[in-house]
C-alpha cells in the first residue's frame, strides 16, 4: 500500500485527525479545519454522509451528486405540495375524520396524486365559475 492513501472505513467518520502521541489528543490541521467546512456546506444541504464520503473519496463529482440530489429534493417538494393541498381542501370541507368515507380514504390513499388533480381541476372550473359570474354581474351592473 505504498504510496496509497488509506480510505476511512466505510462505517465511520469522513474526517480522521492525528492524535498527538503523547497526550493522545487530536491534532487538526489547516487542510482538516478546509475539509471540515466542506463537509459542514453539504450537510447543510442535506447531502447524506454516503455522498459526501463518494464525493471526498472515492472521487465522484460533486455535480453528479448534486444533480441527484436536486431531483430528490424536488420529488420531496412535490410530495409537500400534494400534502399541504390535500391539508387545504380537508379544511375546507370541515370534516372530522370519522366523516371520510371509505371511498373518500381509498381515493386518497390508492391515488393520492389523481384524487389531488381531480380537486385541483374542481377548484380550477369553480374558479372559472367564479370569474364568468362576476363579469356576468360586471357587464350587466353598467
Amino acid at each position: 500500500m505504498a504510496g496509497q492513501v488509506a480510505l476511512p472505513h466505510r462505517n465511520i467518520h469522513l474526517l480522521i485527525p492525528k492524535r498527538n502521541p503523547v497526550n493522545g489528543y487530536r491534532e487538526y490541521t489547516e487542510e482538516d479545519i478546509l475539509l471540515l467546512n466542506r463537509i459542514k456546506m453539504l450537510r447543510m444541504l442535506d447531502i447524506p454522509v454516503s455522498d459526501i464520503r463518494k464525493i471526498l473519496y472515492e472521487k465522484e463529482a460533486l455535480t453528479s451528486v448534486l444533480n441527484t440530489h436536486l431531483l430528490k429534493i424536488k420529488e420531496e417538494e412535490n410530495r409537500l405540495r400534494q400534502n399541504y393541498f390535500l391539508c387545504e381542501e380537508l379544511i375546507k370541507m370541515d370534516m372530522s375524520v370519522t366523516d371520510l368515507s371509505e371511498e373518500m380514504l381509498d381515493k386518497m390513499i390508492s391515488g393520492k396524486e389523481e384524487y389531488i388533480y381531480q380537486l385541483e381541476r374542481i377548484k380550477g372550473q369553480d374558479r372559472i365559475q367564479k370569474i364568468f359570474d362576476i363579469s356576468k354581474l360586471t357587464c350587466c351592473a353598467r
